[in-house]
């Protein structure tokens, strides 16, 4: 499996003058799967799919691979101290949590950040 860079991947496309439905064609990957790899954030696809898709855009394979935004490239113990104590200690325990109880948890959060938005706060 190979890591990509959906961001990249978009911005490819366009350097190259591809729309997604013809690097669907050129690629034989469905218009589907092309269109969720170009959201933002990085995706899991099989090795041969990410080569087919770097000989496609005439670019290397590492291209595809690269993190991007404030996160990138830092080590997990380097991106643990920009957190506050509060934070770690907040992921400390959605870590704890089955995976309903972190389904909810997200829930209630997203709840409260919408109605914080409406409020305008």
């Amino acid at each position: 499996m190979e890591r990509i860079n959906g961001d990249i991947l978009k911005q490819a496309l366009a350097d190259k003058g591809f729309k997604q439905f013809e690097f669907a064609e050129k690629t034989g990957i469905s218009k589907f799967r092309i269109s969720r790899l170009c959201q933002e954030g990085m995706h899991n696809v099989y090795r041969k799919t990410a080569e087919k898709m770097a000989d496609a855009l005439n670019i290397e394979l590492a291209e595809l691979r690269k993190e991007s935004g404030a996160y990138q490239g830092k080590p997990a113990r380097q991106l643990r101290d920009m957190l506050s104590e509060d934070a770690i200690a907040v992921l400390d325990m959605y870590d704890k949590l089955d995976p309903v109880g972190k389904a909810e948890v997200l829930l209630k959060i997203k709840a409260i950040t919408d109605e914080m938005a409406e409020k305008g706060d």
